[in-house]
């Protein structure tokens, strides 16, 4: 009697069992992702005065010599106006800032910083607008909130499916 009962539970629960291995493994590999990412936060400014655009950069690593943000791009109406490349980062947040720059009201100015290991911020602010100062928007990943969703569910299911036998 008991051996049936095993091999029922088995079969039912092998669909469940299959979704939570993909969940579980979906999760290493965004676990895995962890070492090289994207800047986590950016603002960006223009003072129309000075003629400069400062760009506030927080890129949290364990060692700037070896993953850092090694580009920025700066676009002025979807046009490149100037790159600048790097070969490491002086600490988690750094200000760079990029002096002559000639921008009226209404011109778009964007900031793309780009790391080394993998992963992009990009920024944009309308010149006159705001105060000259982009939003930063802090917001997590929805991806990375829908896999924490579906696990959470998926082992409340198996736990609740388990007592019942």
């Amino acid at each position: 009697m008991g051996e049936k009962m095993l091999k029922f539970v088995i079969k039912k629960s092998r669909p469940l069992f299959m979704i939570f291995t993909v969940i579980f493994v979906i999760s290493i590999l965004c676990a895995a992702n962890i070492k090289a990412h994207s800047p986590s936060g950016m603002k960006i400014s223009y003072d129309m005065d000075e003629k400069t655009i400062d760009a506030e950069i927080t890129h949290s690593v364990s060692n700037p010599n070896s993953h850092y943000v090694n580009k920025i791009e700066v676009k002025i109406n979807d046009e490149l106006y100037k790159t600048f490349e790097f070969s490491s980062q002086s600490g988690s947040s750094f200000t760079h800032k990029l002096d002559s720059v000639e921008a009226s009201v209404g011109d778009e100015i964007e900031v793309k910083a780009i790391c080394n290991q993998g992963g992009q911020m990009t920024r944009t602010l309308t010149v006159g607008e705001g105060n000259g100062e982009s939003s930063d928007d802090e917001s997590t990943p929805g991806f990375e909130i829908l896999v924490f969703i579906v696990s959470l569910v998926t082992v409340v299911m198996l736990i609740r499916k388990r007592s019942k036998y």
